[in-house]
């Protein structure tokens, strides 16, 4: 049966126990590939997921699944969530979203293709910091995504989505060095790009351990950057202003971030692993500049959030299988400035600290934006060179006082999770 037609079949379901309803799914096929210090691994498999909503007694209830799909299964869990549910009191969408020239049909790699990546990965890390051992692993397939609605809507569309996870240590002077990142695209790109975005800073592995404390100039590469912004992400959420917990309440209009920084919400971006055409109310997205020169512009809705603020969906639900919308920024774009490479950046910034990536925000509050970070790779910089390895690095202090102290913003972004950022330079940044 088609993904469209058991979604109707689903809804035919949920119409009999609810006064609106609506089905979304995701049906997705990969292919991977493990590669590490012995044979390389590969696989493949499909899954297809179901989430519902009904509206019943004013109520929300939702419920999902994935593998085998029983219709009456998810309605009755639906039911039973819409016994505690949230307030179900705004219309569902009518409209068919707009989805012409959108479905995302580049080709993706072979198993051939994925695996030469993967060896090449492996020989330009040696070739960067020699003895470097790398764990990799490619994913790469299609999703077909949709939504049926009880209103009459209904849309789906296809999206490429290649994800890359890799993992390097190398044995060091004092020990041993490791490092793991990851990024997803719409396509596989060139191993020197991965290699530049996974592990900036990766040929100084070897360099000697240094403490650094105190109040620093700070350089931060697209991966530790992408960290930072998860503040952001949080606090534009009409739904953390609602609750109480926005730091932005009040302050569209006025500058919150360095004028250097133009922060860009771009659902539609056709190099991004999480473009959609519409979310999943079935709301058509757009692009939208969230901070514009440092100045923000606005707050990000889903219906449910924007009917209790008197405002529309702004094309921004997101949900978990089986969960509520909520209010989501999909692939965060930050304007690339005059500031070139990060290794020109780290000459003009003189000293400080470049941080390649974060280990751990445990103990952060990004609905408020106070951070607590470890630094997972850190370098200490003096007289423009990397002078030395910095271990036990934590970073703390608000993510918003750090993106209005950015002074230098990099020429070249680079991928981290589904963002496309720029390496960016931060003075006054707490070390400890």
């Amino acid at each position: 049966m088609k993904a469209m037609d058991r979604a109707r079949s689903i809804l035919d379901v949920l119409r009999q126990v609810s006064t609106a309803s609506e089905v979304n799914w995701i049906h997705r096929r990969r292919n991977t590939i493990m590669a590490g210090t012995g044979s390389p691994v590969s696989g493949s498999g499909a899954v297809a997921s179901y989430s519902v909503r009904i509206q019943r007694n004013g109520k929300a209830g939702t419920s999902g699944a994935e593998g085998r799909i029983r219709p009456t299964a998810l309605a009755e869990e639906a039911i039973c969530s819409a016994r505690s549910g949230p307030d179900f009191d705004y219309e569902l969408p009518s409209d068919n979203p707009p989805v012409d020239g959108f479905d995302s049909r580049a080709p993706l790699p072979s198993h051939q293709e994925a695996l030469d990546f993967v060896n090449r990965l492996a020989l330009l890390a040696k070739a960067s910091y020699p003895g470097a051992l790398l764990s990799v692993k490619v994913a790469w397939g299609r999703d077909l995504v949709g939504i049926v609605n009880s209103m009459g809507l209904s849309g789906e569309y296809l999206r490429n989505r290649v994800r890359v996870d890799a993992t390097v240590s190398a044995a060091t002077g004092d020990g041993l060095y490791r490092s793991a990142s990851g990024f997803e695209a719409a396509e596989l790109p060139s191993p020197e790009d991965a290699l530049g975005w996974l592990f900036p800073g990766l040929k100084h592995a070897g360099a000697p351990p240094e403490t650094v404390v105190g109040r620093k100039t700070v350089l931060f590469a697209p991966p530790a950057l992408g960290v930072l912004l998860q503040a952001v992400r949080t606090g534009v959420s009409g739904r953390t202003l609602l609750d109480g917990a926005s730091p932005l309440a009040e302050r569209q209009g006025e500058k919150v971030l360095s004028p250097l920084l133009t922060v860009r919400e771009a659902p539609r971006h056709g190099s991004c692993a999480s473009s959609a055409p519409f979310d999943t109310e079935g709301v058509p997205t757009g692009d939208k500049a969230l901070f514009r020169k440092g100045v923000f512009n606005g707050f990000i809705y889903d219906l449910a959030s924007g009917f209790q603020a008197g405002l529309p969906s702004t094309g921004n639900a997101g949900k978990n299988l089986g969960g509520h919308p909520m209010p989501v920024c999909t692939n965060l774009l930050v304007d690339p400035g005059a500031g070139g490479t990060l290794e020109e950046m780290a000459a003009r910034m003189g000293s400080g600290v470049l941080v390649s990536s974060i280990l751990s925000a445990e103990g952060s509050n990004a609905a408020c934006g106070d951070m607590l970070l470890d630094c997972g790779t850190a370098w200490a910089v003096s007289g423009g060179e990397i002078t030395g390895r910095v271990s036990g690095c934590l970073i703390s202090g608000s993510a918003y006082e750090i993106l209005a102290g950015v002074t230098d913003v990099g020429g070249f972004p680079g991928r981290t999770g589904s963002d496309l950022l720029p390496p960016v330079t931060s003075e006054g940044v707490r070390i400890r």
